[in-house]
């Protein structure tokens, strides 16, 4: 559980940094755990590398981008918890 409570504070900082209300942060899983980017709705995860995490306002509203590969994108997001 703590990992899930990491990922919300990283996601809860750059809400607050950029000024955004609700929605989803998306966060990088790489050398470093970095937020990268922000969406209303949760959309496609054809865009998004697998493994990419979509993190919402609660801890049961949280995703990781599977399947695809890194050329093409992921194919679909499934819930964390």
């Amino acid at each position: 559980m703590m990992y899930i409570e990491t990922l919300m504070t990283i996601a809860q900082k750059f809400r607050e940094n950029e000024q955004y209300q609700g929605g989803y942060v998306r966060i990088f899983q790489g050398r470093y755990i970095q937020a990268y980017g922000w969406s209303l709705n949760i959309g496609s995860a054809h865009s998004e590398k697998p493994g990419a995490l979509l993190i919402g306002e609660r801890p049961d509203d949280c995703y990781i981008a599977v399947g695809g590969n890194r050329c093409d994108g992921a194919e679909k997001w499934v819930k964390i918890l």
